[in-house]
């Protein structure tokens, strides 16, 4: 799959995928730089994952096999990126599991610009992947109601069909704890799954999350608001882990929202 860069009012999104196999070490060497630029903007400073500081290159570079990164530019300054993290099928998910990773944006021009790269991805995803499951772990209403409406079958969420998760989704969460959570977050003995509501708690600070409910920013669409609200105890760190689908009627809804807007190339 090749990388590809896109432009969309005033941002250039750069597109990277598994760059740890595709690109040589000069090149992620600067990629390292602008996520470690974007890290420092935000004031968030995280130091787990590709922010750990006790990774060493080849460390890094192994944690960039496994992703799809797109990095969010205004005027050449790396302001935002978000990374999708590739879990291999096996015999209990059967489909590859793309975990909707770490979203930072340090800068934003008030524009939506998440949905948009969001689904410039899932076109070249199922290009390549076919049908495949997704998963999402977060706090933030704004990204919880984006990963509601862009993909299908949803659980848990505000506008959800079903009372109970659908047949495999508890064991792609565990394969995403094992494979994702555990790997990742720091402290990862402390991380409790609640497999009745899909909630994980960790050490909200601790990674670096908001947890109070009151300065995350918002969906525009209030249930999704109130659902977070009452789903998630932001006092004890939780995290919301949602689950669903990337198939092809979530493809065909991506590639005509962008169409329409005249900013893909078919």
């Amino acid at each position: 799959m090749e990388d590809f860069i896109k432009q969309y009012k005033g941002y250039t999104l750069k597109y990277y995928f598994e760059p740890g196999k595709n690109q040589d070490d000069n090149n992620l060497n600067q990629i390292i730089d602008d996520l470690n630029y974007v890290n420092r903007l935000s004031k968030r400073n995280l130091e787990y994952g590709i922010f750990n500081e006790k990774l060493n290159f080849n460390e890094k570079k192994d944690f960039l096999n496994k992703i799809i990164l797109c990095v969010f530019y205004l005027e050449k300054e790396p302001v935002g990126f978000f990374y999708q993290f590739l879990i291999e099928s096996n015999k209990e998910t059967k489909n590859m599991v793309c975990h909707l990773g770490l979203v930072l944006i340090a800068k934003n021009k008030g524009t939506n610009i998440m949905e948009y790269a969001y689904r410039y991805s899932i076109l070249k995803i199922y290009e390549k992947y076919g049908k495949c499951y997704i998963t999402n772990i977060s706090a933030v209403p704004a990204i919880i109601g984006i990963v509601t409406k862009v993909y299908d079958k949803v659980w848990p969420s505000h506008n959800s069909k079903v009372r109970n998760p659908y047949k495999p989704y508890k064991k792609i969460v565990s394969s995403l704890v094992d494979n994702y959570a555990k790997k990742v977050f720091p402290n990862p003995d402390k991380i409790e799954l609640d497999y009745h509501r899909f909630v994980l708690r960790l050490n909200s600070r601790e990674c670096g999350f908001e947890d109070n409910f009151f300065k995350l920013p918002k969906y525009d669409n209030m249930p999704v608001n109130v659902f977070c609200y009452t789903w998630l105890d932001y006092n004890n760190g939780e995290e919301i882990v949602q689950v669903g689908e990337l198939n092809m009627m979530v493809y065909i809804k991506s590639w005509v929202f962008i169409g329409i807007r005249g900013i893909y190339e078919f």
